[in-house]
């Protein structure tokens, strides 16, 4: 959550967040999770809550410890779905009937799910026989913008147009299709420049294919992509074969930077085509080509202001803040 706006709600509410599934694997945590809470409490004088960012797992934990958690507010964000997202997992048959089984014995008791998206919520619901979609809340992911970054309108490119890809350097992320793309587009005369940002289990692929094309730079991991990578992208690529809802997408229309994408989980609710890019159903190459195409056609500028626009009316930072005050509140409610 972003800290200008925590900040503000800390005044009444202190939120523990767990970023993953370590949270409650440590000894402090895993035997008496209430404990904790209350000693944050007599510390801060507030109410606390707990986020958890792994909803299976705490679900999990829950149900193998009953009294870990007893009486302290929990909201649990799905920010995807495993045995969906990830072909290999679909071969472990026992996984989401196990994981739907705790995480329908958490909801009986009142604990507070979100997902990052509808499709998200719908994959989860589905997987998992939740007969009420609605009871899991969505809270779209958002960012905060850095208006002293560079912006996009301060570099333009007479002679061609950059690509770019950030993200992990993995199969799932498909980065390898943003390299054909080039290719391709390279070998018909859309001369286009590509920028591959990330670290993964594939970066030494990445580094060799960096080093075979003159038209394409691997820059490694970004560690502040607002400076380092955006400025130098006119698209950005997300031809991943699964998601949740990506922040790199969202800092990308902030700085009014259209997007090239799959369908692959949140995504369509982000890049929309025509108005923040362009969302290929499918992630073949020929799929992408037309896509880059109809961006182009339509025209980079013409794209940027619908891009900043959808930012500003829906996944700002204070839009996400206000939807989780909204369920942390619900969750106090709950344990009162």
């Amino acid at each position: 959550m972003p800290a200008a706006r925590l900040a503000d709600l800390q005044e009444r509410i202190l939120v523990a967040e767990d970023t993953n599934k370590g949270f409650l694997s440590s000894a402090r945590y895993r035997l008496d999770l209430r404990a904790y809470v209350e000693s944050l409490e007599s510390k801060t004088g507030q109410r606390a809550v707990v986020h958890m960012h792994n909803a299976v797992w705490f679900a999990c934990r829950e149900y193998l410890e009953p009294r870990i958690a007893e009486k302290v507010p929990v909201v649990s964000t799905f920010h995807g779905i495993l045995p969906i997202d990830d072909p290999e997992m679909t071969r472990i048959r026992w996984r989401s009937p196990l994981h739907g089984y705790w995480v329908r014995q958490s909801m009986k008791k009142g604990r507070v799910y979100a997902a990052v998206s509808r499709r998200t919520r719908n994959q989860v619901a589905a997987a998992y026989r939740i007969s009420e979609p609605s009871a899991i809340r969505i809270v779209y992911n958002g960012v905060a913008r850095d208006e002293s970054a560079p912006g996009w309108p301060n570099r333009r490119v007479a002679s061609r147009v950059t690509l770019g890809f950030i993200g992990s350097i993995e199969r799932r992320k498909n980065w390898r299709l943003a390299v054909e793309l080039a290719d391709c587009c390279n070998k018909r005369g859309l001369g286009v420049r590509l920028v591959v940002a990330g670290d993964g289990p594939e970066q030494e692929q990445a580094t060799e294919a960096a080093r075979r094309r003159p038209y394409m730079d691997y820059l490694g991991p970004v560690s502040d992509p607002i400076r380092g990578f955006y400025p130098q992208v006119d698209i950005l690529l997300l031809p991943s074969l699964s998601e949740g809802l990506p922040v790199v997408a969202l800092e990308a229309i902030s700085r009014g930077i259209p997007i090239l994408s799959s369908a692959a989980g949140g995504l369509p609710e982000i890049v929309r085509t025509g108005v923040t890019g362009f969302c290929c159903e499918q992630t073949g190459l020929d799929d992408f080509e037309r896509g880059l195409r109809s961006i182009l056609d339509q025209g980079l500028e013409s794209l940027r202001g619908s891009c900043e626009r959808v930012y500003r009316d829906e996944f700002t930072a204070d839009s996400m803040s206000r939807g989780y005050e909204a369920l942390y509140r619900e969750a106090l409610s709950g344990q009162d």
